[in-house]
C-alpha cells in the first residue's frame, strides 16, 4: 500500500474526515483531481447524520476500490478484496434485497445490521457503507479514472473477472458522466435488465397536473418524469434505481 493512501485509511478510521479532504485537494494540486464519487462519499461522513443511529466511522468504499484498482495498474494482478472485508456485487445485491424485502430487513436487524434509509446506507457493525442512487456509476467512475476495469478473483473458478457486468453491458462513461443504454421489452419488465431492480417506473410526459398521488409516486419512484418533448421512439419505462430506459417493442420475444 502506498503511504499516501496507507495515511488517507489511516485518517477514515480516525474519523479525521475534514482533515482527509484537504489532504485529498492536497494531494491533487500535482496530480489529477480524484473521482467526484470520492467526495459525495466523504461528504456522508462529514454529515455524521449516520451517528444518530450508530455511532460508527464511514467505511471508505469508494476510496478503497481507488486504491485498489491503482495497485491492479501498478502491478497487473487483481487485488483480493478480502483485504477489505466485502465484495461490491453481494453487498449491492444484499442491499437491494434489503429494500425490496421488508422481513429480510427485519432479519437483518436482528443480526445488528442498521439501516439509514434516508441516505442509502447500511451499517454491518464494523462501519457505514454508503449506497447511494450511484453505487455502480460510482465504481464505473473510477475505473474511468485508470482506464482499466477492477478485476475480483472468482474462488470457484480460479480466474480474475470485473464486476457488474451486466449492468455495464448497459451503460456507458462517456463525457464525464454515466449515460444509459436503453434496452427493448415486449412488456413492462418485473426487473431491471441492468441492476435486478424490482422498481421500474412508468414514464410519464407532457405536464401532469401536480396532485398528492403523483407527488407519492413520484417519490416512491413508481413514477418519473419525462418531459415535455415527445418523440416516436421515447422509452416507457425506467429503472428507479439505475435509471436504465426501457423501449416498448412489441416483437421482442418474451
Amino acid at each position: 500500500m502506498s503511504l499516501f493512501f496507507e495515511h488517507i485509511v489511516e485518517l477514515y478510521s480516525q474519523s479525521e474526515y475534514k482533515t482527509v479532504r484537504e489532504e485529498l485537494r492536497n494531494f491533487e494540486k500535482a496530480n489529477k483531481p480524484f473521482p467526484a464519487c470520492i467526495y459525495r462519499e466523504l461528504d456522508y461522513a462529514v454529515s455524521n447524520t449516520y451517528r444518530k443511529i450508530r455511532e460508527e466511522n464511514v467505511f471508505p468504499i469508494r476510496f478503497l476500490w481507488l486504491f485498489e484498482l491503482k495497485e491492479q495498474v501498478m502491478t497487473g494482478v487483481a487485488m483480493h478484496l478480502d483485504r477489505s472485508h466485502y465484495n461490491p456485487e453481494f453487498l449491492y445485491a444484499w442491499w437491494l434485497k434489503c429494500l425490496e424485502d421488508e422481513s429480510f430487513r427485519q432479519e437483518a436487524i436482528k443480526e445488528d445490521v442498521l439501516f439509514d434509509l434516508d441516505n442509502k446506507a447500511i451499517s454491518l457493525t464494523w462501519g457505514w457503507f454508503l449506497i447511494g442512487d450511484t453505487f455502480i456509476d460510482d465504481l464505473m467512475e473510477i475505473e474511468a479514472f485508470y482506464g482499466e476495469e477492477l478485476m475480483v478473483p472468482d474462488k470457484e473458478a480460479g480466474m480474475a473477472s470485473p464486476l457488474f457486468v451486466n449492468y455495464k453491458s448497459k451503460k456507458i462513461w462517456q463525457n464525464g458522466a454515466i449515460t444509459a443504454v436503453r434496452c427493448e421489452s415486449k412488456r413492462k419488465p418485473r426487473k431491471c435488465p441492468a441492476c435486478s431492480s424490482s422498481r421500474i417506473a412508468e414514464i410519464l410526459y407532457g405536464m401532469p397536473e401536480i396532485s398528492d398521488k403523483l407527488e407519492k409516486d413520484l417519490s416512491a419512484g413508481r413514477i418519473i418524469l419525462g418531459g415535455c418533448c415527445i418523440s416516436d421512439d421515447d422509452p416507457e419505462w425506467q429503472c428507479a434505481d439505475c435509471q436504465m430506459v426501457i423501449c416498448k417493442n412489441s416483437l421482442v420475444p418474451r
